[in-house]
């Protein structure tokens, strides 16, 4: 997590699929014929394990660089303009927790494949109340 490439975007599509967002991000392209600077929008879909966003938010992701899935390369760090729901918001858990859920899944499957699973002892480093889907919480 040396380098974290942030965005600011808006976003355009949520419920297509579990857990992701689609966000769209304004860059900017220079047109060297016409000497002039356009907006040209590019949408990423985004990790959002709390499912924390909704159509219309103004969110900041975080590209860091490894892969969350096939398809998704960002992670909603924060939501910077939250639209009126009036519904309370849960925040998105961030690159931080996205890592600490990853770690805790890579543990899981460790301790699968060896075998061990029946062992609750073992402990798990910087997993502290991270929950894995379809288990139980773990505990260090």
């Amino acid at each position: 997590m040396d380098k974290l490439n942030r965005f600011t975007g808006i976003v355009v599509r949520t419920g297509f699929c579990a857990n992701t967002v689609r966000v769209r991000v304004m860059k900017q392209k220079y047109d060297a014929h016409l000497r002039k600077t356009f907006l040209i929008p590019h949408d990423h879909l985004c990790d959002d394990h709390a499912n924390a966003a909704v159509l219309g938010d103004v969110v900041s992701i975080v590209n860091s660089g490894v892969r969350t899935s096939r398809r998704k390369f960002h992670v909603v760090d924060r939501i910077v303009s939250a639209v009126r729901t009036g519904e309370v918001r849960r925040e998105p858990e961030g690159v931080e927790g996205w890592f600490k859920r990853r770690e805790a899944a890579r543990v899981l499957k460790e301790r699968r494949r060896a075998g061990k699973s029946d062992y609750p002892d073992v402990e798990v480093a910087g997993a502290e109340g991270v929950k894995v889907e379809g288990r139980e919480e773990v505990k260090a």
